[in-house]
């Protein structure tokens, strides 16, 4: 009876990892071909609902706005209730402890206001988020590596131009992974943090991305502008042996 179990929960699994691959490859062929079946279909919705009555374009708009006032569900964006709580009220509220904050009219206050409201949100984001995952702590890994192999080929223009594109592409990448995440986080994660919005993919995978991308632009810059005053003093030089012949 246990080997059956077994072998039924092993096919379970296996119909799974295809399904996940299955999906990423097809999302992967939507995204780099922009030509494909996909996007006809969307070029000829957007005509057919530009075609339509302005009146029934009005109440589609109607039905389609979000109330404002309404909290959003906890189920699918944090571990428990209580890291949703503390991350819903810092949003509220704009402090820690759930006190209303003081809006004045001095610059200064707003900046102090500001700066609460983005310090309970980045702690209430940050509790919320299991780090000691495997695949997070991949991730980050992933970066780090990044961040060094752009700082190790900094005198090298054409390799970190090669790991520039890379990171722009991987950032690109951001919202398909994000729905493959949201259909599949069974596979690899104990909680879905692939919410409709992308607020951990933007954070954890694109933000990360983004900095190691600036970060090769500068490099790339700096190289560039060795390059053209090393160009420059050659051209001096061989000006002035020209002068004394």
């Amino acid at each position: 009876m246990a080997t059956v179990i077994q072998a039924g929960s092993g096919a379970t699994d296996g119909s799974r990892h295809a399904q996940f691959w299955e999906d990423f490859w097809n999302t992967l062929y939507q995204f780099t071909h922009p030509f494909s079946s996909t996007f006809f279909d969307t070029v000829f919705s957007q005509d057919s609902s530009s075609s339509s009555s302005p009146n029934s374009q009005q109440q589609e708009q109607q039905q389609q706005q979000p109330p404002t006032a309404d909290k959003p569900s906890s189920s699918r964006l944090f571990k428990d209730e209580a890291s949703f709580q503390k991350f819903w009220q810092g949003l509220q509220n704009g402090s820690p402890d759930g006190s209303p904050s003081s809006a004045s009219g001095s610059l200064l206050d707003h900046l102090q206001t500001a700066w609460v409201d983005f310090k309970s949100a980045s702690s209430g984001f940050i509790e919320a988020i299991e780090w000691q995952q495997t695949w997070i702590q991949m991730v980050l890994a992933m970066h780090l590596t990044f961040f060094i192999i752009i700082v190790l080929l900094r005198n090298r223009p054409n390799p970190l131009a090669a790991m520039l594109f890379c990171t722009i592409l991987l950032a690109a990448l951001s919202e398909p992974l994000n729905g493959i995440g949201s259909r599949h986080w069974q596979l690899f994660s104990d909680d879905n943090y692939f919410d409709s919005h992308g607020v951990f993919t933007s954070l954890v995978w694109a933000a990360p991305l983004l900095v190691n991308a600036m970060v090769a632009t500068m490099l790339l810059l700096r190289a560039t502008v060795k390059l053209l005053v090393k160009v420059k003093r050659v051209q001096l030089q061989e000006g002035k042996k020209k002068k004394q012949k």
